[in-house]
């Protein structure tokens, strides 16, 4: 009793608040978090702690009062994103007072008060100091209990080696069935702009008009699928599926693993068969690294294209967002900087020498908006689960159609000071898939499976390939014509299906919900 009592008195709260956001965000992100990045937000977080403590205990010369007020400014510093995220964006009598600016003083007005009264009541410090303790030790050990079970159990370390022996084989298997190497190898561009749905989605459901993106790409000499779906309705496992060629119930079949968790797409993404089978044909791989978890690093790349402005990762970010930097730092401002110099620099690849594979994950026109039609910087967030479905079409719309302005410029550059004609693929990942406000203001609705799926898809080939593109031709097809054609080999197609994903406390599950297309369609073609 005596030693919990003496516990109590202990400054530790104000450490073991500051471990607590980063463990709690990895606790609740343990599929998409590399635990490098946790622990170093952990140790910043803790350092930084260490220094208000020992400034503040100098002040105050020992005693309570430091370690109270430390803890106090943690709170101030991690908590402002929670206390103020109902506030974001509302407005009174047309005034939008729900922003840094106005948000930040009054947040900065509480933690003065709050401070005052921690050194004005010296007797309230015992209590108050046990109370901290007891609290922030039962938070963190809640929180970090599944985050540690799942950094040190074994079986992810197995997933990973049983990941890397599975892609190698698979790439053995493309290089010795499919190995020319006479054959002039072409440069490959895969484009994967996010959430970039059909066109005739478009025009149905978001009244615009993608027609004269499409005409201008014909007149560059690419090919419009106007009929293409995604083989799966999000980003982890419609990347993992066309950068491994194949569908993720064979690999879930190889695998031995009774479902698909996010953990092994992201591995699926990281390393995968595509990069290693254009590797042992000479290739170098290109990478343009996006903020999204699954395409922030690759093990395989030779070159790295990054402005130095992209410091953050997703996992940086979100954390970011919840303190009181979230106003100071200009968060928003880092991710569209990244975005433009994607955009930007993307042309430049055709000057590394040697045949490449160029991919860039361009999370466009998915939202939030970060820029007008014009390109100019604007911000429309996504701190709701529901939109009206007014509200999605300016903002996507405007931001797809600054996007298609971008790609045009980056094609016509690429073609144009490409030595031999390259293959590029624009394509989205999945349609649009954000939860629409009902009529009633309240109930979330979905476009059905046949609009998630429906994507935009422009490809660029040599004429000898063209003829095997065709209206219905989903990601893994795609892929597959463009590596024949860039390697002179004969890939043949996959069957063209298309799945939507169940999520379940073990991971996703996916169910075909129809075969649209047979794939052979293309052989007859």
């Amino acid at each position: 009793m005596r030693s919990v009592r003496r516990l109590a008195r202990w400054p530790l709260h104000p450490f073991l608040l500051a471990a607590y956001p980063a463990l709690f965000l990895y606790s609740r992100n343990l599929d998409e978090a590399d635990p490098v990045e946790v622990f170093r937000l952990l140790a910043i977080a803790l350092i930084g702690t260490a220094m208000v403590f020992l400034v503040l205990r100098r002040l105050f010369r020992g005693g309570s009062t430091a370690p109270l007020l430390t803890s106090l400014f943690v709170l101030f510093f991690f908590g402002y994103g929670i206390a103020m995220a109902p506030l974001w964006g509302r407005t009174f009598a047309g005034y939008v007072y729900g922003r840094g600016m106005i948000l930040l003083p009054a947040w900065c007005v509480l933690f003065s008060a709050g401070a005052t009264l921690v050194v004005r009541s010296p007797r309230i410090h015992p209590a108050l100091t046990q109370f901290l303790n007891f609290f922030s030790i039962a938070a963190l050990a809640l929180t970090t209990s599944q985050g540690l079970n799942n950094l040190f159990l074994n079986h992810n370390q197995q997933t990973a080696r049983q990941w890397s022996q599975i892609v190698r084989n698979e790439a053995l298997t493309y290089h010795s069935k499919h190995n020319h190497p006479t054959s002039e190898r072409r440069d490959i561009y895969l484009i994967v702009a996010d959430t970039y749905t059909r066109s005739d989605i478009l025009s149905s459901d978001f009244h615009y008009d993608n027609t004269w993106f499409e005409r201008e790409l014909q007149r560059l000499g690419f090919i419009i699928a106007h009929k293409s779906y995604s083989n799966y309705t999000f980003t982890y496992a419609s990347l993992s599926a066309t950068l491994n060629l194949n569908y993720l119930s064979r690999f879930q079949r190889l695998m031995k693993t009774p479902f698909v968790s996010e953990r092994l797409m992201k591995l699926m993404i990281y390393d995968p068969v595509v990069i290693r089978y254009l590797k042992s044909q000479g290739y170098k791989f290109v990478f343009y690294p996006s903020e999204f978890a699954c395409t922030a690093t690759s093990r395989h790349a030779d070159v790295t294209v990054t402005s130095q402005d992209l410091s953050f990762s997703e996992f940086e970010m979100v954390f970011l967002r919840y303190t009181v930097l979230r106003s100071i730092t200009g968060g928003q401002n880092s991710i569209r900087k990244q975005k433009l110099y994607q955009l930007s620099h993307l042309s430049e690849s055709g000057n590394i020498i040697g045949p490449k594979f160029v991919f860039a994950h361009i999370v466009l026109p998915h939202l939030p908006a970060y820029f007008d039609r014009e390109g100019k910087a604007v911000y429309w967030g996504l701190d709701k689960k529901a939109y009206p479905l007014q509200e999605y079409q300016k903002y996507y719309v405007d931001q797809l159609h600054y996007l298609n302005n971008r790609l045009l410029e980056i094609c016509e550059s690429i073609i144009r000071d490409s030595r031999t004609p390259p293959i590029i693929i624009i394509q989205g990942d999945h349609g649009f898939r954000h939860a629409i406000l009902g009529s009633d203001g309240k109930t979330q609705e979905h476009f059905p499976p046949e609009k998630l799926a429906a994507i935009f898809n422009a490809i660029y080939l040599p004429e000898g390939s063209r003829g095997r593109i065709y209206d219905s031709i989903t990601p893994i097809n795609t892929m597959r014509v463009a590596l024949s054609a860039a390697l002179g080999v004969e890939l043949p197609p996959e069957p063209d299906e298309t799945y939507v994903e169940r999520e379940t406390p073990q991971g996703y599950k996916m169910s075909l919900f129809r075969r649209w297309y047979d794939s052979r369609e293309a052989v007859r073609q």
